[in-house]
């Protein structure tokens, strides 16, 4: 049994490889705590065991991280954005500080 699977899915994989190596078994069960990222995300690795977990994850994950594609579009052009104009203003202020010299 693994308890929680990491962040990235590559972590997850590792812990799965290293949970094997040290029992020298493949894993059956995982259990997640709860529905925050870090602890569900690597959770793909193990597509082959029973996952264990409260009602309560299973909403909350699905309510934290119900997918809607055009609102999530939405959210990551405006980061892309904002952080396009901050590295403009950055670019503008060293060019007059160098132009200054």
């Amino acid at each position: 049994m693994v308890f929680d699977t990491f962040l990235p899915p590559a972590a997850g994989e590792e812990l799965k490889q290293a949970a094997e190596a040290l029992t020298d078994n493949k894993v059956k069960y995982v259990m997640n705590s709860h529905w925050h990222e870090d602890h569900v995300y690597g959770n793909q690795a193990f597509e082959d065991a029973v996952f264990i977990g409260t009602e309560k994850l299973c909403s909350g994950f699905w309510e934290k991280h119900s997918i809607d594609v055009e609102k999530d579009l939405e959210g990551f052009t405006g980061y892309l954005n904002s952080q396009k104009e901050l590295l403009a203003a950055e670019l503008l202020s060293q060019t007059k500080a160098a132009q200054s010299v």
